[in-house]
């Protein structure tokens, strides 16, 4: 089978006539059966050339159901949680917690193979982009401390990437932690275009995460704002940064 899958023509035809045998006789080993693995495996390997989808995640679940541990393991993984990724995405807003909670297992999974040490996540792109998308869905299912963990470690290899620093000062502050978040405000002040729209809304969290730390401080920053951008970032964020200061 390994030979067919790797040659062109009739080789794939004969690994497919070949698995399909053994079929017949997988079925009467145990699960955990290295054979049995492998055949799952190589029946992932033939669909993944015939562009079966369904089949390939089929046997990727296999495997990572039952070959933790095994060769096999990380590939099946990666392709599982892709798919789930996916799944819980053409979903959108409308996607069951299951659903993500499933994606969530996937990537903590992914991430605890790949490892996320600072090391591994400047070496390896596949760890950053697993720890990212574990942060993504551990955020919508309200783990707000795990989301912004895992950003925290992310920054920590890339400390100016604006995405990471937008995305954990928002885990910080669902999390109830406004020191933290106020900390990736102020970065992304310095960094962003003044006036623009990210801009005003990195300016809006300060404010507001002052406002609960702070609020001396909070109405000094407010008043130098006002001073320079009177029309306080126009007909979006002004009913916003009214509500906010207009017990001060």
């Amino acid at each position: 089978v390994d030979a067919g899958l790797r040659t062109r023509g009739s080789g794939k035809d004969r690994a497919k006539t070949y698995l399909e045998r053994a079929a017949t006789w997988v079925g009467d080993l145990p699960e955990n059966d290295p054979v049995v693995q492998e055949y799952h495996y190589r029946c992932l390997e033939l669909a993944a050339t015939q562009s079966d989808q369904a089949s390939r995640r089929q046997h990727a679940q296999w495997l990572v159901d039952n070959a933790a541990g095994s060769a096999y393991e990380m590939a099946a993984l990666m392709i599982v949680a892709n798919a789930v990724d996916r799944d819980v995405a053409a979903a959108g807003r409308n996607a069951p917690d299951s659903l993500r909670d499933q994606a969530l297992t996937a990537f903590q999974r992914l991430v605890n193979m790949l490892g996320d040490s600072p090391d591994v996540l400047t070496q390896s792109k596949n760890a950053r982009v697993a720890l990212s998308r574990l942060a993504h869905h551990a955020h919508e299912l309200k783990s707000y401390g795990l989301a912004a963990e895992s950003l925290e470690k992310l920054l920590g290899v890339a400390p100016r990437e604006k995405r990471y620093l937008r995305r954990a000062a928002l885990a910080h502050l669902s999390a109830g932690q406004d020191e933290e978040s106020l900390e990736h405000w102020r970065t992304l002040l310095l960094g962003l275009p003044k006036g623009s729209e990210d801009w005003y809304e990195a300016k809006y969290h300060q404010l507001a995460c002052l406002n609960r730390t702070d609020r001396d401080r909070a109405r000094k920053v407010f008043r130098q704002f006002e001073l320079l951008y009177p029309d306080l970032g126009g007909a979006k964020w002004r009913g916003q940064f009214s509500d906010l200061t207009g017990g001060w």
